[in-house]
């Protein structure tokens, strides 16, 4: 699935395991309970895309395109507080 275009799609509760999506477009697609598991989601843009949750440490997102925003969904496996 290497280059895929999703853009401005609704993909909701969608399962991509291990799946490569290198270079995908997702930008502005509604990806709410969608689940990303061992992916590879490089330089896969997601800019404008809304509820995304992407691990990173169990996706490889290198040199991906996030919102500034929303790319602190990022962070949500760290169990961090932001302030």
């Amino acid at each position: 699935m290497k280059k895929t275009s999703f853009g401005e799609s609704h993909l909701i509760d969608c399962d991509f395991k291990e799946t490569l999506l290198e270079k995908s477009d997702f930008r502005r697609c509604d990806l709410k309970g969608t689940l990303f598991h061992q992916c590879s989601l490089k330089e896969a843009d997601f800019r404008c895309a809304s509820h995304y949750d992407i691990d990173p440490l169990s996706n490889d997102i290198q040199k991906g395109k996030f919102s500034t925003l929303d790319a602190l969904s990022l962070l949500k496996g760290f169990q961090i507080t932001l302030e």
